[in-house]
């Protein structure tokens, strides 16, 4: 049976659905493999802390942009993921405004139950909000409209751009305390909209083919603010000189765009 019997505006069977839900839990569960490299390095070393966020930077920063060009070259047009990378990223400082009304004492609290800090919190928002825009990228890619194989290639593309994405959100709790193990879940926690996007997203992929230019756009402008702001200016150059902070981070959106390309030559 088809979906394409049911409501209006459905385009995908029921093993399309089934396995567009699968691969969409895949990309959510590699998030929580961004914590491995911190079992090989101590992030209360300083500069081993400043190069970890270089990488997370560096890497955030590639997958911004590749995620903007994606949405820039849809058959819709520029300006929707334009405008929704003004929109992502004034829901960072929106949001990054509103934490700093806590006052210290409030996040000592927070930090002593075993939650997080501001910035910690901050990360963990960008990330599951913008997991949104991801997720609808998978069901779109999964529709019957995509060509053949698409599916697949997104979601190899995101289970492995979600890894860094772990990473980052590693280096925003590790170092304030957080275990392992929960920053793994966290990680794990902000791919969690993955899954149950890409499922609507593939039954009503008319619907959300419009939104997503503007959601790759948000989740881009998001990212990007992030990871220039937060990560490279106000963590990486901390910790580390201007002159390795730079060319680390370089070279890690030098790897992501690699791989970037490497999948999107073979969709084509």
């Amino acid at each position: 049976m088809d979906v394409a019997d049911g409501p209006a505006g459905t385009s995908a069977s029921w093993a399309v659905l089934q396995q567009c839900a699968f691969y969409g839990l895949v990309t959510c569960l590699t998030t929580g493999l961004g914590v491995l490299p911190l079992h090989f390095f101590s992030v209360k070393e300083t500069s081993w802390l400043g190069i970890g966020n270089a990488i997370a930077a560096g890497m955030m920063m590639a997958a911004s942009a590749d995620m903007a060009f994606e949405g820039m070259t849809t058959n819709i047009g520029a300006w929707q993921s334009t405008f929704g990378m003004v929109v992502g990223a004034a829901f960072v400082l929106v949001s990054k405004h509103l934490l700093q009304a806590y006052q210290e004492e409030d996040v000592t609290v927070l930090h002593r139950t075993g939650l997080m800090s501001r910035k910690g919190l901050l990360v963990v928002a960008v990330m599951t909000v913008h997991s949104v825009a991801e997720g609808i990228a998978i069901g779109v890619s999964f529709s019957t409209a995509a060509p053949p194989h698409l599916g697949l290639l997104i979601a190899a593309s995101l289970a492995i751009h979600n890894i860094p994405e772990g990473f980052a959100v590693a280096m925003s709790l590790v170092p304030q305390g957080c275990s392992l193990r929960k920053a793994a879940l966290w990680g794990i926690f902000t791919s969690s909209p993955q899954p149950a996007f890409a499922l609507l997203a593939c039954m009503f992929v008319n619907q959300f083919e419009v939104l997503l230019p503007v959601g790759l756009g948000f989740a881009a402008g998001a990212m990007l603010y992030v990871a220039l702001v937060e990560l490279f200016l106000e963590e990486a150059l901390e910790h580390c000189c201007k002159t390795t902070a730079a060319c680390t981070t370089a070279f890690a959106a030098a790897c992501m765009h690699s791989i970037y390309v490497w999948l999107s030559a073979g969709a084509h």
